[in-house]
């Protein structure tokens, strides 16, 4: 019979998602393939310290429970630092300045060509990052993910990545409402992490309200959404008419996590309840 460490009964939240996602096993891992799409003098010779700091954030809401108790073990906290990881896909040539639609186009045929039913145990499958210019100066920007700065990391929604379901067709477009892409609040991107292991990035992303809008994930399951300057006064309503007076400059998302098509928060593999949509056959869908 397998032995399990002391911290294994624990509750906190590195334990839970060591036990979510098996990093105990020492094939396991985690993390996303990330697109650079910025390649200007200063991102070539800041470009590590984004990632680390990106990394940092990260990894921050694991380190909390053994900040405010120092006599836990900080193992688990050690496990998920270990086997996170970020994979970097980066080519001037190719990349530099491109839309979400080439983004997808690439990470799709990266995730065909490495057609290895081991990939969703090492990256998510589903969803990849960018970071463009604008993602990058926010992450340089940032303070330090120290737990000193915990109230100005976590507290604020001001640094952001941008995640593209790989998947994204008109099919689910939903005449406009569904962009294919998010902008992800970076402290909550293990939070998106373990939403895909049961949901697709439809189910988790977002759907604009009105024309202009771009969808946040902040980890809420009613989700956000940013108007454009100057509001979304007057601009087409998606399924109806146009927007009177704004109330507020960022709205609730529309569509809540597992209730699209009657489906809820499954196993790994897929929702279930509705039409799975995932990875070409011979790809297993992970998160």
């Amino acid at each position: 019979m397998a032995s399990f460490p002391p911290w294994w009964s624990e509750n906190r939240t590195s334990v839970r998602f060591i036990k979510e996602f098996q990093l105990q096993r020492g094939s396991k891992r985690w993390g996303y393939a990330v697109y650079r799409t910025v390649y200007t003098p200063e991102s070539n010779a800041r470009w590590e310290e984004a990632m680390d700091k990106l990394r940092a954030l990260m990894l921050i809401t694991f380190r909390r429970s053994q900040h405010l108790d120092p006599s836990l073990d900080p193992e688990p906290e050690h496990i998920i630092e270990e086997r996170l990881d970020l994979h970097v896909q980066q080519d001037e040539q190719t990349l530099d300045g491109v839309d979400e639609t080439t983004v997808r186009d690439q990470f799709r045929a990266w995730v065909q060509e490495h057609d290895d039913p081991e990939l969703p145990a090492r990256f998510s499958s589903v969803v990849c990052l960018v970071i463009d210019e604008e993602s990058l100066t926010l992450i340089l920007e940032s303070p330090e993910a120290t737990m000193e700065n915990w109230d100005l990391i976590v507290g604020s929604e001001s640094v952001k990545v941008k995640a593209v379901d790989g998947y994204w067709s008109e099919s689910i477009a939903e005449r406009g409402a569904y962009l294919g892409w998010s902008q992800v609040v970076a402290t909550t991107l293990k939070t998106l992490y373990s939403d895909l292991k049961g949901l697709e990035p439809h189910e988790v992303f977002s759907k604009r309200r009105y024309e202009g809008q771009i969808p946040l994930y902040t980890g809420d399951p009613s989700g956000k959404l940013i108007d454009p300057p100057g509001g979304s006064f007057g601009r087409r309503k998606f399924g109806g008419t146009q927007r009177g007076p704004p109330s507020v400059e960022n709205a609730p998302g529309g569509t809540q996590r597992g209730t699209q098509g009657g489906t809820q928060r499954g196993t790994q593999g897929g929702a279930q309840g509705g039409t799975q949509r995932g990875p070409p056959e011979g790809t297993q869908r992970g998160p």
